[in-house]
């Protein structure tokens, strides 16, 4: 009588932990029941409102051999960023220059046309007077895909 006395006692929440101490495998079974659930809600996760964002880039490299850093953006860096800044479709850009070597990435904006932009910035290019120590102007496209995995 004493026993049933305690166990009315005893909160709901005091019982069901009891229960699952007392009872290892089904506390096991509901623990691994939980983790598969949530990783088959994570893998089924639809993500319409999380698009993937992808960044079209032109890397703009030019060789200037024998020509200093200061050289290098003076005569090659700078005209180049002069035409880049100009182009409609230019979200933004970035320059290095060093010994030899000058690199430009420019960002174009979500739905420009990239080929258009590049043919525009190549056209200028060569309507520029480069120095004749400017050896060749190489032009890499790029589409960087920006996934998004959580956001709290």
């Amino acid at each position: 009588m004493n026993n049933s006395n305690n166990n009315s006692n005893k909160g709901f929440n005091y019982r069901i932990a009891e229960f699952f101490l007392n009872n290892s495998r089904i506390t096991i079974l509901s623990f691994l029941l939980v983790v598969v659930i949530g990783a088959i809600s994570v893998i089924t996760l639809k993500t319409t409102g999380f698009p993937n964002p992808e960044i079209e880039v032109l890397i703009v490299n030019t060789t200037y051999s024998g020509a200093s850093a200061k050289t290098v953006e003076k005569e090659v860096t700078i005209p180049i960023e002069a035409i880049v800044k100009d182009i409609d479709g230019v979200e933004s850009y970035n320059s290095n220059s060093s010994n030899s070597f000058s690199s430009i990435g420019v960002s174009l904006r979500e739905g420009a046309d990239s080929t258009e932009i590049k043919s525009t910035i190549e056209s200028e290019i060569s309507s520029l007077n480069l120095d004749e120590g400017v050896e060749k102007v190489e032009f890499l496209s790029l589409v960087l895909a920006v996934q998004i995995f959580f956001i709290w």
